[in-house]
């Protein structure tokens, strides 16, 4: 069901997220937090399709490249701080 994948890609998200802080490419923060934003949304999208409700105006390019900008700003790391 929708809820265990949730679950399941919430671990891998945070997982991915903590290798590429310990890699150098965005900061540390609350990798669980920020997975469990990352898939609501995709929950979400994932409702509204299933509800027959239409995407077409979440999926515009535009959209989301400010999505993917907001979420590589908040956690990108700070090049005076290394």
């Amino acid at each position: 069901n929708v809820l265990s994948l949730g679950r399941c890609n919430r671990a891998f998200i945070a997982d991915f997220l903590e290798q590429r802080a310990k890699e150098g490419e965005i900061r540390e923060f609350d990798f669980e937090v920020a997975a469990s934003s990352v898939v609501s949304v995709l929950i979400n999208y994932i409702i509204l399709r299933v509800m027959n409700i239409d995407t077409s105006e979440i999926v515009k390019e535009e959209k989301v490249k400010r999505f993917v900008g907001y979420y590589a700003d908040l956690w990108k790391t700070d090049k005076k701080e290394q």
